[in-house]
């Protein structure tokens, strides 16, 4: 196979016997941790495309929701169907401690602090549990968010602040020091939050999109909302800044896209109209030129941010049908290739220059694609790797949560 040709990098990672529910990159982009339905963490080589070592159990015969690597890759977490929570040792791939066990629900998703030392958990039970990584213990009080499921957590850059997104429309931010909630939650709407994301340029800003329609801004230093609701015509689905922070993206239910000024929180122009199903995930270029959209029409499009100007032709082909909905897409680190990944399990590579498909798909056609992204570290002819369901690499999005 040569190089540079958007060929699949040898043959699909196969190993798991049912549903991956997450993967993630080691921080040096050489290992890969896949966790599945079937109960199981796989930690691949990233350069030989095989398994290291034996597989990791993720409780008691219970689904594996979520894997993330610490930031000095020393360490793996992995939340549960069970409640349970495990901390693994990434030298001798073996448990760190009994596993934490104060969930009476689903785990659904984990998140390390900034400085590793402290983990998040966010459960079905309503419950955010902070833990304190050295000595495998939970760090203060249970962060309880009025028995509604935890669907998303994430840590502010500065390590101080936790926010979950609830399913009753709700985002609560926590004080991590004083084990509390910073105020009452955050309403966005009486329905369930769809969508998280910090600000990368300024980690005090919190966007958060729901069900009801609105984008709201939030000042995590003040706790009060940044200017009017962000309404447009539809329930939001992905909600996504450019990476200076100037630009919030917004995906809605009804295909159309809106771009808003963070600093003056207005619309910049028209929407971007011309999907005609859910916009499922969205993408800014590394420079924040160009916006990349995927939607439950089949279709991606690559849009102009400054004009508003669909760029050449939509993105498709035959690998996206007959199962129609394009579930993920990620720009590569300098913005030349873009990953897609669709409902029947394939992963598509395009030369953003050209809109053409690069090779041939990547394919577990078992399996849906759910998430993309790009390990940072590697070389440019190598950039992709897949997984059958999950593709995440440090600037991924992830249900419309950026990945830390």
């Amino acid at each position: 196979m040569g190089r540079g040709h958007g060929q699949p990098i040898g043959q699909p990672l196969t190993g798991h016997t049912s549903f991956v529910s997450e993967v993630t990159f080691s921080p040096d982009g050489r290992t890969l941790a896949s966790g599945s339905y079937d109960h199981s963490i796989i930690l691949w080589d990233v350069a030989t495309r095989q398994p290291i070592g034996t597989l990791l159990s993720g409780g008691d015969a219970s689904t594996v929701y979520t894997v993330a690597y610490s930031h000095d890759g020393t360490k793996l977490a992995s939340g549960s169907g069970d409640g349970s929570v495990t901390l693994w040792d990434m030298t001798t791939r073996q448990p760190i401690g009994p596993r934490l066990t104060a969930h009476t629900g689903a785990v659904r998703q984990v998140a390390f602090s900034p400085n590793d030392d402290l983990l998040a958990s966010g459960g079905q039970d309503g419950i955010v549990r902070v833990w304190n990584v050295a000595i495998g213990q939970a760090y203060g009080a249970p962060l309880a968010v009025n028995g509604v499921a935890v669907y998303s957590v994430a840590f502010s850059p500065n390590g101080n602040t936790l926010a979950s997104a609830n399913s009753d429309g709700t985002t609560t931010l926590w004080k991590i020091a004083a084990y509390e909630a910073i105020g009452q939650p955050v309403v966005g709407s009486k329905s369930y939050v769809t969508s998280v994301a910090f600000s990368p340029a300024a980690g005090n800003i919190l966007a958060s999109g729901d069900i009801e329609g609105p984008v709201l801004l939030w000042d995590m230093t003040t706790r009060k909302r940044l200017g009017s609701p962000l309404v447009g015509n539809a329930a939001v689905t992905s909600v996504t800044f450019s990476r200076d922070g100037k630009t919030l993206a917004s995906g809605r239910q009804d295909g159309t896209i809106d771009l808003w000024a963070v600093a003056t929180h207005q619309v910049l122009g028209a929407p971007l109209t011309i999907h005609t199903g859910s916009v499922t995930s969205l993408s800014f270029s590394p420079e924040g030129r160009m916006l990349a959209s995927g939607s439950a029409d089949g279709t991606i499009r690559l849009w102009d941010v400054a004009t508003h100007q669909e760029l050449g032709a939509p993105l498709t082909a035959p690998s996206i049908t007959p199962y129609g909905t394009v579930r993920t897409v990620a720009f590569s680190p300098d913005g030349k290739i873009l990953a897609s990944g669709d409902w029947g399990g394939k992963i598509t590579l395009w030369d953003v220059a050209t809109h053409q498909a690069l090779g041939l798909p990547l394919t577990d056609p078992n399996f849906a694609v759910t998430s993309s992204g790009f390990s940072p570290t590697v070389r440019p002819w190598c950039r992709a790797v897949s997984m059958a369901t999950y593709v995440c690499g440090t600037s991924a999005v992830t249900s419309g949560l950026a990945c830390h």
